[in-house]
Protein backbone atom coordinates (compact mmCIF):
# COMPACT_ATOMS: atom_id res chain seq x y z
CA UNK A 1 0.00 0.00 0.00
CA UNK A 2 1.03 2.91 -0.90
CA UNK A 3 1.48 5.81 1.77
CA UNK A 4 1.73 9.78 0.79
CA UNK A 5 1.35 12.95 2.72
CA UNK A 6 -2.12 14.98 2.06
CA UNK A 7 -2.25 18.71 2.57
CA UNK A 8 -5.24 19.72 3.60
CA UNK A 9 -5.90 23.24 2.15
CA UNK A 10 -9.52 25.57 2.94
CA UNK A 11 -11.61 26.17 0.11
CA UNK A 12 -11.38 30.19 -0.22
CA UNK A 13 -14.69 29.83 -1.33
CA UNK A 14 -15.98 28.36 1.91
CA UNK A 15 -15.03 31.54 3.63
CA UNK A 16 -17.84 33.37 1.78
CA UNK A 17 -20.12 30.67 2.52
CA UNK A 18 -18.89 30.83 6.19
CA UNK A 19 -19.60 34.45 6.05
CA UNK A 20 -23.54 33.98 5.19
CA UNK A 21 -24.31 32.32 8.72
CA UNK A 22 -24.93 36.37 9.60
CA UNK A 23 -27.92 37.45 8.76
CA UNK A 24 -28.41 40.84 10.48
CA UNK A 25 -26.15 43.47 9.31
CA UNK A 26 -26.27 44.92 12.41
CA UNK A 27 -25.22 42.01 14.39
CA UNK A 28 -22.15 42.27 11.77
CA UNK A 29 -21.48 45.68 12.43
CA UNK A 30 -21.32 45.27 16.29
CA UNK A 31 -18.78 42.28 16.03
CA UNK A 32 -16.35 45.28 14.61
CA UNK A 33 -17.27 47.06 17.67
CA UNK A 34 -16.51 43.95 19.41
CA UNK A 35 -12.79 43.79 17.93
CA UNK A 36 -12.47 47.47 19.43
CA UNK A 37 -13.58 46.46 22.85
CA UNK A 38 -10.94 43.31 22.69
CA UNK A 39 -8.00 45.69 21.59
CA UNK A 40 -8.40 48.37 24.56
CA UNK A 41 -8.50 45.61 27.21
CA UNK A 42 -4.75 45.25 26.48
CA UNK A 43 -4.98 49.43 27.84
CA UNK A 44 -7.12 47.86 30.93
CA UNK A 45 -5.65 47.05 34.28
CA UNK A 46 -8.96 45.41 35.33
CA UNK A 47 -10.03 48.75 37.60
CA UNK A 48 -9.19 51.73 34.75
CA UNK A 49 -8.29 52.28 31.27
CA UNK A 50 -4.59 53.88 31.22
CA UNK A 51 -6.42 56.60 29.12
CA UNK A 52 -10.02 57.04 27.69
CA UNK A 53 -10.97 54.35 25.26
CA UNK A 54 -13.27 55.82 22.54
CA UNK A 55 -15.07 53.94 19.88
CA UNK A 56 -16.98 55.20 17.19
CA UNK A 57 -19.54 53.51 14.62
CA UNK A 58 -20.35 56.11 11.99
CA UNK A 59 -22.91 55.64 8.94
CA UNK A 60 -21.51 58.62 6.11
CA UNK A 61 -23.83 59.69 3.44
CA UNK A 62 -21.44 57.98 0.85
CA UNK A 63 -22.88 54.54 1.67
CA UNK A 64 -19.83 53.74 4.04
CA UNK A 65 -19.43 52.54 7.42
CA UNK A 66 -16.69 53.07 9.68
CA UNK A 67 -15.92 51.78 13.40
CA UNK A 68 -13.03 53.80 14.95
CA UNK A 69 -10.64 53.45 18.21
CA UNK A 70 -8.05 54.59 20.00
CA UNK A 71 -7.23 51.44 21.24
CA UNK A 72 -3.80 49.19 21.08
CA UNK A 73 -3.86 48.68 17.49
CA UNK A 74 -3.63 45.37 15.28
CA UNK A 75 -0.44 43.47 14.75
CA UNK A 76 -0.45 42.19 11.22
CA UNK A 77 2.98 40.76 10.50
CA UNK A 78 4.34 41.01 6.79
CA UNK A 79 6.32 38.04 7.39
CA UNK A 80 3.76 35.53 7.91
CA UNK A 81 0.78 35.28 6.56
CA UNK A 82 -2.76 35.99 8.06
CA UNK A 83 -4.34 33.25 9.12
CA UNK A 84 -8.28 33.14 9.01
CA UNK A 85 -9.86 30.97 12.26
CA UNK A 86 -6.41 31.41 13.94
CA UNK A 87 -6.92 34.27 16.60
CA UNK A 88 -3.80 35.52 19.15
CA UNK A 89 -7.19 35.99 21.25
CA UNK A 90 -8.80 32.37 21.54
CA UNK A 91 -6.54 31.63 24.50
CA UNK A 92 -7.03 35.06 26.42
CA UNK A 93 -9.94 35.65 28.59
CA UNK A 94 -10.00 38.85 28.85
CA UNK A 95 -11.64 38.76 25.49
CA UNK A 96 -14.14 37.45 23.26
CA UNK A 97 -13.18 36.58 19.71
CA UNK A 98 -11.75 33.16 19.44
CA UNK A 99 -11.52 32.24 16.03
CA UNK A 100 -10.44 35.34 14.16
CA UNK A 101 -13.28 35.31 11.48
CA UNK A 102 -15.65 38.22 12.47
CA UNK A 103 -14.05 40.37 10.47
CA UNK A 104 -14.80 38.49 7.46
CA UNK A 105 -18.47 38.45 7.94
CA UNK A 106 -18.47 41.81 6.01
CA UNK A 107 -18.91 39.60 3.07
CA UNK A 108 -22.66 39.00 4.09
CA UNK A 109 -23.31 42.28 3.54
CA UNK A 110 -21.24 44.15 1.56
CA UNK A 111 -18.14 43.55 -1.08
CA UNK A 112 -15.10 45.74 0.45
CA UNK A 113 -13.17 46.13 3.81
CA UNK A 114 -10.40 48.52 4.21
CA UNK A 115 -8.48 48.19 7.62
CA UNK A 116 -5.84 51.05 8.93
CA UNK A 117 -4.38 50.68 12.00
CA UNK A 118 -1.94 52.32 14.24
CA UNK A 119 0.25 49.53 16.68
CA UNK A 120 0.96 51.40 19.76
CA UNK A 121 3.53 48.82 20.99
CA UNK A 122 5.28 48.30 17.45
CA UNK A 123 4.79 52.35 16.30
CA UNK A 124 3.64 50.16 12.92
CA UNK A 125 1.31 51.71 10.56
CA UNK A 126 -0.64 49.13 8.63
CA UNK A 127 -3.20 48.91 5.61
CA UNK A 128 -5.01 47.06 3.54
CA UNK A 129 -8.01 45.99 1.52
CA UNK A 130 -10.10 42.60 1.68
CA UNK A 131 -12.45 42.18 -1.27
CA UNK A 132 -15.04 39.50 -1.40
CA UNK A 133 -13.46 38.97 -5.53
CA UNK A 134 -10.43 37.34 -3.54
CA UNK A 135 -12.02 34.33 -2.27
CA UNK A 136 -14.14 33.71 -5.56
CA UNK A 137 -15.36 30.47 -6.06
CA UNK A 138 -13.28 28.08 -8.46
CA UNK A 139 -9.76 29.28 -7.89
CA UNK A 140 -6.95 27.15 -6.73
CA UNK A 141 -4.49 29.57 -5.77
CA UNK A 142 -4.52 31.15 -1.91
CA UNK A 143 -6.30 34.09 -1.68
CA UNK A 144 -3.99 37.75 -1.14
CA UNK A 145 -3.56 41.37 -0.55
CA UNK A 146 -1.44 43.87 -0.72
CA UNK A 147 -0.13 45.56 2.74
CA UNK A 148 1.25 48.41 3.31
CA UNK A 149 3.50 48.83 6.58
CA UNK A 150 5.39 52.27 7.95
CA UNK A 151 6.93 53.33 10.71
CA UNK A 152 5.86 56.45 13.10
CA UNK A 153 7.18 58.55 15.33
CA UNK A 154 4.07 60.01 17.68
CA UNK A 155 3.49 57.95 20.80
CA UNK A 156 -0.10 59.37 21.18
CA UNK A 157 -0.98 57.43 17.94
CA UNK A 158 -3.00 54.35 18.10
CA UNK A 159 -5.86 52.76 17.27
CA UNK A 160 -8.17 50.74 14.44
CA UNK A 161 -10.15 52.04 11.29
CA UNK A 162 -12.47 49.63 10.02
CA UNK A 163 -14.25 50.86 6.78
CA UNK A 164 -17.02 48.70 5.19
CA UNK A 165 -18.39 50.05 1.67
CA UNK A 166 -19.93 48.28 -1.79
CA UNK A 167 -22.47 47.68 0.10
CA UNK A 168 -25.03 44.99 -1.48
CA UNK A 169 -28.43 45.95 -2.67
CA UNK A 170 -30.79 47.28 0.33
CA UNK A 171 -27.90 46.25 2.91
CA UNK A 172 -26.45 49.15 4.17
CA UNK A 173 -30.08 50.75 4.57
CA UNK A 174 -31.01 47.65 7.12
CA UNK A 175 -28.39 48.74 9.04
CA UNK A 176 -30.07 51.59 12.03
CA UNK A 177 -28.51 53.08 14.14
CA UNK A 178 -31.39 52.84 16.94
CA UNK A 179 -31.24 49.07 16.41
CA UNK A 180 -27.60 49.38 16.58
CA UNK A 181 -27.39 51.13 19.68
CA UNK A 182 -29.89 48.56 21.12
CA UNK A 183 -27.73 45.46 20.42
CA UNK A 184 -24.84 47.21 21.72
CA UNK A 185 -26.23 48.65 25.30
CA UNK A 186 -27.51 45.06 25.79
CA UNK A 187 -24.35 43.13 25.06
CA UNK A 188 -21.76 45.23 26.27
CA UNK A 189 -23.39 45.96 29.43
CA UNK A 190 -20.58 45.62 31.78
CA UNK A 191 -18.34 46.98 29.23
CA UNK A 192 -20.12 50.00 29.40
CA UNK A 193 -20.20 50.32 33.37
CA UNK A 194 -16.49 50.78 33.45
CA UNK A 195 -15.51 54.41 33.73
CA UNK A 196 -13.02 55.87 30.75
CA UNK A 197 -14.09 53.91 28.00
CA UNK A 198 -17.48 54.98 25.40
CA UNK A 199 -19.36 54.02 22.74
CA UNK A 200 -21.23 56.26 20.39
CA UNK A 201 -23.00 55.96 17.20
CA UNK A 202 -22.95 59.03 13.76
CA UNK A 203 -25.87 58.63 11.24
CA UNK A 204 -25.85 60.28 8.04
CA UNK A 205 -27.13 63.76 9.78
CA UNK A 206 -24.40 63.55 12.03
CA UNK A 207 -26.38 63.48 15.10
CA UNK A 208 -24.56 61.26 17.77
CA UNK A 209 -25.64 58.63 19.89
CA UNK A 210 -24.29 57.84 23.02
CA UNK A 211 -24.21 54.13 24.26
CA UNK A 212 -24.84 53.90 27.82
CA UNK A 213 -25.05 51.24 30.33
CA UNK A 214 -28.83 49.96 31.94
CA UNK A 215 -30.01 52.78 34.56
CA UNK A 216 -30.85 49.45 37.64
CA UNK A 217 -31.19 52.41 40.12
CA UNK A 218 -33.78 53.56 38.19
CA UNK A 219 -35.94 50.49 39.52
CA UNK A 220 -34.26 49.62 42.75
CA UNK A 221 -31.26 51.72 44.63
CA UNK A 222 -30.25 48.40 46.59
CA UNK A 223 -30.15 45.93 43.49
CA UNK A 224 -28.47 42.81 43.98
CA UNK A 225 -24.44 42.37 42.49
CA UNK A 226 -22.60 39.41 43.10
CA UNK A 227 -18.98 39.21 41.92
CA UNK A 228 -17.44 35.59 41.78
CA UNK A 229 -13.68 34.96 41.71
CA UNK A 230 -13.90 31.01 42.12
CA UNK A 231 -15.81 28.40 40.32
CA UNK A 232 -16.33 25.25 41.48
CA UNK A 233 -16.03 21.59 39.55
CA UNK A 234 -17.26 18.50 40.10
CA UNK A 235 -13.86 16.06 40.80
CA UNK A 236 -15.55 13.27 41.95
CA UNK A 237 -19.14 12.20 42.17
CA UNK A 238 -18.50 9.15 44.29
CA UNK A 239 -16.44 10.80 47.03
CA UNK A 240 -18.78 14.15 46.14
CA UNK A 241 -15.93 16.20 46.13
CA UNK A 242 -15.42 19.42 44.14
CA UNK A 243 -12.17 21.77 42.42
CA UNK A 244 -11.63 24.89 42.78
CA UNK A 245 -10.80 27.36 39.75
CA UNK A 246 -9.63 30.32 40.41
CA UNK A 247 -11.13 33.35 37.37
CA UNK A 248 -10.06 36.06 39.66
CA UNK A 249 -7.96 37.20 36.62
CA UNK A 250 -11.49 37.50 34.77
CA UNK A 251 -14.17 37.72 37.42
CA UNK A 252 -17.79 36.46 36.91
CA UNK A 253 -20.24 39.48 37.37
CA UNK A 254 -23.80 38.76 38.19
CA UNK A 255 -26.39 41.55 38.56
Amino acid sequence: MKRTTLNIRIDSAGIIQQSRIYTDPNRIIAEFVDNSIDAAEDCYNGVVYRSDIEVMVRKHQDRKISITDNASGMLISPDQPYTIFRSSKRNDPKTNGMFGFGMFSFMSICKSLEIETWHRELMTHSKLVFTSDIFGEGSNTEPSVELATEKFEDKALGGTIVTLYDFFEEQFEDISIATLKKHIERHFELILQRSGISITLKDEADCVHSCNPFNYNAFCRNHYKRTIHTLHKTHSKRQKSVKDIDVSTSPVKQR
